[in-house]
């Protein structure tokens, strides 16, 4: 059904004589933020696939004449993306394009661009939102929700990644420990640094006091906030992002190429414009195709908050 002139009875029919601004969304925009997280690549595919080959444990002793010790890589986890259409179509009556004074409905495009953008924000924030254990309707490779406390080694034994604790001097310590004792899938060490505490609006305060403050926030002894020194996570920042919806959790994430959040963009916004041949009704339409999610749980931490 398209837009008619009906639907807007102040701007055609019972207009003001004296009328002088017709308001349209004229706010401004955050800058894109997804992309600072996920590692993004072009796809040429419908779906997107990877499979997992963990490499080879510790060497063994042995005595002399012993056999060598036997040991061969192990197959790992397997992960598929598809891709998602993601569409909108605008459609105006042919009087109400005529009509437009304003220049108000020539601006579909101009709309089209925030809706763009904002799709996919929170397509791509909901992958972190719903990945915390208390929603876990996104998973990683291994099929537990991406932050979890009993993430399964190929190799034997499980870690965590996932806490239920409000956002503290403590309980960030905590995160930037399970970075320091990152092991990969046969136990042995592998670096991971925490790059960016993640927070929504709720909890920009507390971030900037935790990471910024020589001493350790909310102290009644002058003692030194370790958080801006400890090895693995010097140079760790913190970002707020509207689209985190919960306003008690935070996530900790390394650098890109070093953690197994993707995005995959198949095809970009693609306009198209018509005209209806029996109504000239003016239409508008936009589509893009993308895919995204975890592999490895390794490289980031979340957690839900305490309540």
């Amino acid at each position: 059904m398209p837009m008619l002139r009906t639907g807007f009875e102040d701007l055609f029919f019972s207009r003001l004589p004296y009328m002088d601004t017709v308001f349209f969304e004229n706010y401004r925009d955050y800058p894109e933020l997804h992309s600072m997280i996920f590692d993004f690549n072009p796809s040429s595919k419908m779906r997107e696939q990877f499979s997992q080959v963990v490499g080879l444990g510790l060497m063994q002793e042995t005595t002399e004449n012993e056999a060598y010790h036997a040991d061969n890589f192990l197959a790992g986890y397997d992960k598929a993306f598809t891709h998602v259409k993601h569409t909108m179509l605008v459609e105006m009556s042919e009087e109400v394009v005529e009509d437009d004074q304003d220049n108000i409905f020539s601006q579909v495009a101009r709309a089209m661009a925030r809706s763009t953008l904002a799709t996919k924000e929170t397509f791509y924030f909901n992958i972190l939102n719903n990945g915390l254990s208390n929603i876990g309707t996104e998973t990683a490779w291994d099929g537990s929700s991406i932050f979890n406390a009993t993430h399964a080694y190929v190799g034997g034994g499980s870690v965590s990644n996932y806490a239920a604790a409000d956002l503290s001097p403590a309980n960030v310590e905590t995160a930037l420990t399970t970075f320091g004792d990152t092991t990969n899938h046969r136990g042995i060490p592998v670096m991971t640094q925490a790059a960016t505490l993640w927070v929504p609006s709720a909890l920009t305060f507390q971030a900037d006091e935790i990471l910024k403050t020589p001493q350790v926030p909310y102290s009644t002894e002058n003692t030194i906030n370790a958080i801006q020194t400890t090895p693995f996570a010097t140079g760790l920042t913190w970002k707020w992002s509207p689209y985190i919806t919960d306003p008690n959790s935070w996530f900790m994430i390394a650098d890109k190429g070093t953690h197994g959040l993707k995005g995959f963009m198949r095809r970009d916004i693609t306009l198209g414009a018509d005209v209806d041949f029996d109504t000239g009704a003016a239409k508008r339409k936009g589509s893009m195709r993308f895919s995204g999610g975890c592999i490895d749980w390794i490289g980031t931490y979340g957690s839900s908050g305490s309540s």
